[in-house]
């Protein structure tokens, strides 16, 4: 992770090229402590990461996870009750946009998106 980004009311994790905005604030596991934020050290945590190599992606409905080489995981939270939107995460990089996630209850289980 190259650098992390405080934007009003949101996170970007950036990693070299990529830039992944999270709008519902992520979570950090650390040595066994969960971060969450309104913890006062929140944010050194965070910052704490730069540097470090990502090992690992996972996704479900619910989450995505940041698996970092120091043991650390920060986990995004889809279905988190802030923001009041749809859209809860976005990476783009170099001025295209990749991909977006949604809250969960925003799919439907045969169509997709909906609505």
């Amino acid at each position: 992770m190259t650098s992390v980004n405080f934007v009003m009311d949101y996170i970007e994790l950036v990693f070299e090229d990529l830039v992944l905005a999270a709008l519902a604030l992520p979570i950090l596991t650390d040595s066994g402590t969960v971060l969450e934020p309104s913890r006062a050290n929140y944010r050194d945590s965070l910052i704490s990461k730069i540097a470090r190599t990502v090992v690992n992606t996972s996704e479900t409905k619910e989450q995505l996870q940041v698996s970092l080489d120091d043991g650390s995981v920060i986990v995004l939270p889809l279905d988190a009750p802030s923001p009041s939107g749809p859209e809860m995460a976005t990476l783009s990089g170099r001025g295209t946009f990749f991909q977006s996630w949604l809250r969960p209850e925003a799919y439907d289980a045969d169509h997709g998106p909906s609505d």
